[in-house]
């Protein structure tokens, strides 16, 4: 069993990985592709990046409050968990959130009422509002296939992690850098 600190800060590797391997493999041939594609690519790596950090800033913060034990409460309302293979990280009150990672597969769910978005190293998933869209993220065809669903998916990640996320941990945690 993880702890919550360990899992977290395994999730946040996870994501930081993707962000790099997103822009070593697709942006340094961003000469050969089109503004808007280059521009949604550097975007969902932003994105992937930021959300990366926070998630290590959590498990810092959550390191120093509690070393290595099952549960943690954060903040009123504010909740990490390590289970067997995964930790999880909730928000219950009044904007509800929750980021787990699961450490068999590498996958990091980031899901609010209205929102999911699954990313692992081969691949991110979002859906939200009857749209749902897969690709591979070190693929520059499928940015190209998929631009207007990838588009629309990631003006909704953005605003749950930085709406959100961001909003909600430094009213409850103080001033996260991220």
């Amino acid at each position: 069993m993880t702890s919550v600190s360990s899992g977290l800060l395994s999730a946040s590797a996870t994501l930081l990985d993707v962000a790099e391997r997103i822009g070593s493999s697709v942006l340094k041939e961003s000469g050969k592709m089109n503004s808007k594609v280059v521009n949604l690519v550097s975007r969902v790596r932003e994105d992937v990046e930021r959300l990366g950090k926070l998630v290590k800033a959590l498990g810092e913060k959550a390191q120093s409050l509690q070393g290595s034990g099952e549960g943690v409460k954060l903040a009123p309302y504010l909740y990490a968990y390590a289970l067997k293979n995964q930790v999880v990280f909730v928000k219950a009150s009044p904007r509800r959130f929750m980021v787990s990672f699961n450490s068999d597969n590498r996958e990091v769910w980031v899901s609010t009422s209205g929102f999911k978005a699954m990313i692992s190293p081969g691949s991110i998933k979002m859906v939200s509002k009857g749209f749902s869209v897969e690709f591979n993220p070190y693929s520059k065809d499928d940015y190209v296939e998929k631009y207007n669903e990838i588009r629309f998916l990631v003006n909704e990640l953005e605003s749950v992690v930085n709406q959100k996320l961001i909003q909600s941990l430094n009213v409850k945690l103080g001033k996260i850098s991220v």
